[in-house]
């Protein structure tokens, strides 16, 4: 699921957002685009790819304890949610990660 995640976030990057981030502007940050303050942590901390990938894991942790949008489809509930909490129904996005994963290795990441 990190895996998928950060390929997901990484393949749709727009031109020059890594750049962006390190001069500190955007509210997302690193590998999962994980978001600025997001488990107490800083734009400084979330640039270091180990701390980044824990943070993903943490918030895939937490939308898996959240009920499933779909029981027969939990990467896809899984996915959803790590990208909108409050979503109802499983996004694009959800259904990317599910491809992906289900790929295995994140899709060759």
């Amino acid at each position: 699921m990190i895996r998928a995640v950060i390929r997901e976030e990484q393949s749709h990057i727009l031109p020059g957002e890594s750049l962006a981030e390190r001069a500190g502007l955007g509210q997302t940050v690193g590998l999962g685009q994980v978001t600025v303050g997001h488990f107490g942590l800083t734009r400084h901390q979330l640039l270091d790819p180990t701390t980044n990938i824990h943070a993903i894991a943490l918030e895939l942790r937490s939308a898996s304890q959240a009920p499933l949008i779909d029981s027969n489809r939990p990467e896809a509930s899984i996915g959803t949610r790590y990208n909108c909490g409050s979503c109802t129904q499983i996004t694009a996005y959800g259904a990317r990660i599910e491809r992906f994963a289900e790929e295995g290795n994140g899709g060759g990441w």
